[in-house]
C-alpha cells in the first residue's frame, strides 16, 4: 500500500477558499448564428448589459464592445473547431478581469463567464 503525504496547508488553504468562495459566475447560450438565445442575469452584469434584454442579439456586437481586439480571433477560432477553449481578458469598460470558458454544444455554444478562475477550468488559455 502506497502512503500519501498530506496536502501543505497552503494547498489545503487553496481548496477551502475554492469551495467556499463563489465567484460571479453567468452564462449565455449561443445558436448556430451566433445569435444569443439564453442569457442569465449575472451574465448580463458582468458584459454591463443589466437592464438590457441580451436574447435575440448577435453575440459578435456583445462581445466586441465588451472584449479588447486581440481576442476575437481567439474566440473565432474556438467557435468555428468547435473546440472547448478559456479566455482569460479584461473587459473594455469596467476594467473587470474574467474568464470566458467556450463549450460547444450540439446547435451552438454555451460561454461561461467567471470573475475568478475556478479549479476545474480546463483548455488552452490566453492572457
Amino acid at each position: 500500500m502506497k502512503r500519501t503525504s498530506a496536502p501543505s496547508l497552503p494547498d489545503r488553504f487553496h481548496e477551502v477558499m475554492l469551495r467556499t468562495v463563489s465567484p460571479d459566475v453567468g452564462h449565455l447560450e449561443v445558436d448556430s448564428e451566433h445569435q444569443i438565445v439564453k442569457v442569465d442575469k449575472k451574465a448580463a452584469e458582468l458584459l454591463g448589459y443589466s437592464d438590457v434584454n441580451l436574447e435575440g442579439s448577435s453575440l459578435w456586437d456583445v462581445l466586441c464592445e465588451k472584449l479588447p481586439a486581440y481576442h476575437y480571433q481567439t474566440i473565432n477560432m474556438a467557435i468555428l473547431k468547435r473546440m472547448e477553449h478559456v479566455v482569460y481578458t479584461t473587459l473594455n469598460i469596467s476594467g473587470s478581469c474574467v474568464c470566458l470558458k467556450i463549450m460547444p454544444k450540439q446547435q451552438g455554444l454555451r460561454i461561461t463567464i467567471s470573475t475568478r478562475i475556478p479549479s476545474d477550468f480546463s483548455g488552452r488559455t490566453e492572457l
